[in-house]
């Protein structure tokens, strides 16, 4: 029902009509005054007050809202009313500090389709063309639920509308395309293209041809998942937006495709393209006049495809097609093709009428020069004129002519090379052989040799961030890498600098920023592959931290690709196996976390042996600790030695296979191998050695990140369940002992109230802060006096426990018997 208010027009009628613009006007009364500004207000909305209201309605509990009798309906009709409100791009900017932002992003999880469907829309209208509103949803997690609804809603209503406003969130956004390439955003735009909804396919490839557009590089991985043949499907749709859309991204992908061996002939796939081309232009050829103006762009499109698959002309340039009567611009000078300019004709016959011998010429600039015998300046240019000689004036008459002729012709040339409907004439290539192919990648020791200074610069940074590891000292290590990255005259440097800002914004718990970062060397001009590697095994490293396995798993697939994909262009050798085992042993670890044990065996025990992941340390730690869970007890600590001794030899950053970030830095790769052996001999039963081992890890943390650092409580989680293992074998008590550490571990890991809901997933670290209360809930649960404390310390932890592959009870429980064991990874700060 639409609003009713005052009838605004009708009263500017009656007041022009019922006043006299002759007579001065008069001053009102205080209370006229009063009155009319009543009057204003009543019909006045204060749209911040209205906002609050809205905001206040949407953070009430459904409860709450179904006994004050408010219905789905009323819900869409408040969001739709929030739209209005937040158009305004300070009021869009103001809905978080209002507190609205983050229950209008719950609303995309609401069991309504439509108020799920009305969300994203207010969403995107948020975020369209707003950075600052774009940062802040992505801030609050907000991609996360929109990707969830565009790629598994039941509702194809929501999928659009969550499919419009990810348009509008990653738009001009490099953090948000980046988290949505990482999310298989490409996977669920090929899903939107297979849907039978054309609205929906529409908005997906406006998406893609954005993204294309913005990432030529990402034509690859587009091709490699299958998107042209969708795309040449999608363009002979009865849907005429979608054909031109389809067409768009197939011409995005043929022109940023790399350069095909001329020895080999045409692929299906150019064929099948080749042959809907011809379709297309057999349908735009029989259509009317009123229909070719429509479909003008879409005959351009077909134009320029023809002309990157086939050697000639296209039939619609050749049929006269592609320009048509009443377009606009100048006409074509058909002229010039049957008559010769007059200029050139005078030019051929020596310059017309000539004069008698020794007769000088009169020096013509524009027009005629002066009369003979006279003098400068006398006469006007009209008398000239019309004293010239008819040679003179047939002269000036076809330069006006040639120079109209050259007009017309250079506007037809520069708006059909605006159009690409023709090709400007080229010189013909110089007769030498071509170019031996350049290698674009390294990996080898020689072939990348880090800038001295740079490396000094970062060595400098990070000593001056860690020297008192606060926020200031860490901000002045952050300053010299920023002065540092923008004196580098290459991306291989850049790129090191990059890789050393995501570790201090890490260790200072600016993950989201160190994302952010590690993103943008995908866009460098890297020629080693290595320091692409480093980054992508630190986005795994911190997704695997911050529990988004998905995100970790779709980054470690894409390095991979990307790596398979260089090492058939390039050959073999240069390292890229060692690069290969980093990943491939990342995403056996994801498969452990996940309780994938078939999984990681299949990664770990598969066709590469068992030298395999040796070559790298953090590949050997991965691999160690799958061996470690799986009772092979001698072969783990084999393997965590030797990641303990290789590191220790490390000094520089002569070795690119050596790269790390982030947590997977070459320190923490160090601590957690430590960690994990120390975790090992205790479940062995080597308790003196699994002490010293832990103790000693225990003191190079705190040397790296401060005695107050939240990774110091995990290795306590790990000596306070060692001496519970301990205590369970000998039959002895330390509980005093167990106690105490559980308890400053969780004080470290900033463990939330007990009344937090355990199964929220924004508790950080939290296997490790469920170990510890579990553990600390059985020696609390022996004390008489302390059983209530210790049953709430019990009921959280078993609430929050997610490992399905293996009960709480026993993790806590681990014996020489168990079949499975629980590592700590003090590298993710997960359970393993």
């Amino acid at each position: 029902m639409a609003r009713e208010g005052p009838n605004w027009e009708g009263l500017l009628k009656w007041s022009l009509a019922h006043s006299d613009g002759t007579n001065s006007s008069r001053n009102l009364s205080e209370e006229d005054r009063r009155w009319f500004m009543e009057a204003m207000q009543a019909q006045t909305v204060d749209v911040v007050k209205r906002t609050k209201e809205i905001t206040l309605v949407m953070k009430a509990p459904d409860e709450i809202l179904e006994s004050q009798g408010v219905t789905p309906q009323d819900i869409e009709d408040m969001l739709d009313e929030l739209q209005e409100h937040v158009e305004s791009i300070d009021m869009a900017n103001d809905l978080h500090s209002i507190g609205g932002l983050v229950p209008l992003l719950d609303y995309l999880k609401n069991s309504h389709a439509n108020i799920r469907a009305k969300a994203a829309e207010v969403v995107s209208t948020i975020v369209q063309n707003n950075p600052r509103s774009q940062q802040l949803v992505m801030e609050a997690n907000g991609l996360e639920p929109l990707l969830l609804n565009f790629t598994s809603d039941p509702d194809v209503t929501v999928r659009t509308k969550a499919l419009g406003a990810i348009s509008s969130l990653i738009r001009h956004n490099k953090p948000g395309i980046t988290a949505f390439r990482l999310g298989n955003g490409y996977a669920a735009l090929k899903d939107a293209l297979n849907s039978e909804n054309s609205r929906f396919q529409r908005k997906a490839l406006n998406l893609i041809n954005y993204l294309l557009g913005a990432n030529p590089s990402d034509c690859g991985a587009v091709t490699e998942l299958g998107f042209p043949r969708i795309l040449m499907h999608l363009s002979s749709s009865e849907d005429a937006d979608v054909r031109e859309a389809a067409l768009k991204g197939l011409l995005e992908v043929a022109q940023n495709r790399p350069a095909a061996n001329p020895d080999s002939g045409p692929t299906e796939e150019d064929e099948k393209l080749k042959q809907i081309l011809q379709e297309r232009i057999k349908g735009i050829s029989q259509m009317s006049a009123e229909d070719l103006r429509a479909t003008r762009e879409e005959g351009q499109l077909v134009d320029s495809l023809w002309s990157i698959c086939n050697d000639g002309p296209c039939p619609l340039r050749e049929n006269g097609l592609l320009a048509l009567n009443g377009d606009d611009g100048p006409p074509p000078d058909v002229a010039s093709l049957h008559f010769e300019p007059p200029l050139r004709a005078w030019a051929a016959n020596g310059g017309g009428d000539k004069k008698p011998s020794g007769e000088k010429d009169a020096q013509l600039l524009i027009g005629p020069g002066p009369p003979e015998g006279g003098k400068k300046g006398e006469g006007s240019p009209s008398s000239s004129l019309h004293q010239s000689s008819p040679s003179e004036l047939n002269f000036l008459k076809s330069l006006i002519f040639d120079s109209i002729s050259t007009m017309r012709l250079a506007a037809m040339l520069s708006r059909a090379a605006r159009l690409s409907l023709v090709k400007l004439p080229s010189p013909p290539p110089a007769a030498v052989p071509p170019p031996n192919p350049v290698r674009r990648f390294s990996t080898g020791r020689g072939a990348f040799t880090p800038n001295p200074v740079a490396i000094e610069m970062i060595k400098y940074a990070v000593s001056l961030a860690r020297e008192q590891k606060t926020e200031e000292s860490y901000a002045r290590g952050l300053l010299v890498l920023e002065q540092c990255e923008s004196t580098q005259p290459d991306g291989n440097s850049k790129g090191l600098v990059e890789l050393a800002r995501a570790t201090l914004l890490c260790e200072r718990g600016s993950h989201e920023r160190a994302i952010e970062g590690l993103g943008k060397l995908q866009d460098l001009n890297l020629s080693s592959i290595a320091i692409k590697v480093a980054a992508s095994e630190a986005l795994v490293g911190i997704y695997l931290e911050q529990y988004r396995e998905d995100s970790a798993s779709a980054v470690a697939d894409l390095a991979l690709q990307t790596l398979v994909s260089i090492r058939l262009e390039i050959g073999d050798g240069g390292g890229f196996e060692v690069l290969e085992a980093r990943i491939r042993a990342l995403k056996g670890l994801i498969e452990l976390i996940c309780g994938n044990l078939d999984s990681a065996q299949s990664i770990f025990e598969g066709a590469h042996g068992e030298g395999y992941f040796v070559g790298n340390a953090n590949a050997a730690l991965c691999y160690g600790e799958y061996l470690h869970g799986t009772r092979k007890f001698s072969s783990a600590k084999k393997l965590y030695t030797t990641v303990i001794q290789s590191l220790s030899q490390i000094k520089d950053f002569s070795d690119p296979n050596n790269f790390g970030a982030c947590n997977m830095t070459s320190d923490e790769v160090s601590i957690a191998a430590a960690c994990a052996l120390g975790q090992l001999e205790a479940h062995m039963g080597n308790f003196s050695d699994a002490e010293e081992i832990l103790t000693s890890a225990l003191k190079k943390m705190e040397e790296h990140f401060g005695p107050h650092h939240p990774k110091i409580g995990v290795v306590l989680t790990c000596i306070a369940l060692m001496y519970r293992l301990k205590a369970t074998a000998e039959r002895s008590s330390s509980l005093l002992v167990q106690e105490g550490l559980f308890r400053r571990a969780l004080e470290l890991l900033k463990a939330p109230p007990l009344d937090v809901d355990g199964a929220s997933e924004n508790i950080c670290r939290k296997d490790i802060i469920t170990l510890a209360r579990g553990g600390y809930a059985e020696a609390l649960a022996v004390q008489q006096s302390r059983k209530i404390e210790a049953e709430k310390l019990r009921k959280w932890a078993e609430g929050s426990w997610g490992h399905r592959w293996m009960p709480l009870g026993e993790a806590l429980e681990l014996t020489e018997t168990s079949a499975k064991f629980l590592v700590i990874d003090t590298r993710i700060c997960r359970a393993v």
